[in-house]
């Protein structure tokens, strides 16, 4: 069905590029090639589900940064300037914001986790804190008394590294370029699947409906996006690599998560190779 009406769906896209670029400022010197790129390839990208960012373009930008040598997190305009800078900057706070959540849940879990293997009981309002988390990451049918859920718990409340959160963002949006990040807020090439849920309209693939999500900024976007990896059973892979580091007391590694990621796109290995570039080539761990 998608492959039958796309080019109705490229018409429609071309429409939002020519309207963008008629409205949007004069791009950086250095950057402008980029965001015209991903503008331009937005509607067969995203309508396929293929990630869209070139690999000429990546390489380019990497040679502008292979000097820059910085551990804190507060300096994106050291290594990007102008719109990348402003975009790398965005994702970083609020990845950082997301992750720090997240973290104050899982020391929570885990002191919890350890009194229950002390006492054997938990007060009723740690009873109930545990059961409510357990339905946000969507663990059926919890136990308290059951180690399988503290285990699936421990494997589902943790944090996503920022590396990865910004080239996934990147790649899915040509650094907050492409219409669905401009007026959706999307920026991971994220989905709904009720009518009217979203921005793009709807579309079929393989009998299931859905539309482009939308968000009210960047904040939710990316919760949203941590969370549907944090939950969603098509990333069980990613958190089992992310569980057997933190096991082997290892650092939490973006190249290796990727692994786990083939269900993110059509493009499979390919899909997981062009993030894995992105995140080395721009030198991304070194936010993490």
């Amino acid at each position: 069905m998608l492959k039958k009406t796309r080019g109705i769906y490229v018409a429609i896209a071309l429409l939002f590029c020519v309207a963008a670029k008629a409205s949007s400022p004069a791009s950086d010197s250095a950057t402008s090639v980029i965001d015209d790129s991903a503008t331009n390839l937005f509607s067969y990208a995203v309508l396929s589900k293929v990630s869209y960012l070139p690999t000429n373009e990546i390489n380019d930008l990497a040679k502008t940064s292979e000097s820059v040598q910085s551990s804190t997190k507060p300096i994106a305009t050291k290594q990007f300037s102008g719109k990348h800078a402003t975009f790398v900057q965005s994702v970083l706070d609020n990845a950082d914001q997301t992750n720090q959540q997240i973290l104050n849940d899982r020391k929570k879990l885990l002191s919890l986790q350890s009194e229950y293997k002390r006492t054997q009981s938990l007060s009723a309002s740690d009873s109930m804190w545990i059961n409510n988390l357990a339905d946000e990451y969507k663990v059926a049918a919890p136990k308290l008394s059951d180690s399988a859920t503290w285990q699936e718990l421990d494997k589902r409340v943790d944090i996503v590294p920022v590396s990865l959160v910004l080239a996934q963002a990147i790649q899915e949006s040509g650094w907050g370029s492409s219409p669905v990040a401009r007026f959706g807020h999307n920026y991971f090439g994220q989905e709904c699947f009720s009518r009217g849920c979203g921005i793009t309209g709807g579309h079929h693939y393989r009998g299931n409906y859905y539309e482009m999500a939308k968000f009210t900024d960047i904040s939710e976007a990316i919760s949203t996006y941590i969370h549907n990896l944090n939950s969603n059973k098509a990333y069980r892979v990613m958190r089992e690599i992310r569980y057997l580091e933190r096991k082997q007391n290892k650092s939490i590694d973006s190249i290796e998560l990727v692994n786990g990621l083939t269900a993110y796109s059509q493009l499979g290995s390919h899909y997981i190779a062009a993030i894995k570039k992105v995140v080395t080539h721009l030198n991304l761990q070194k936010f993490d």
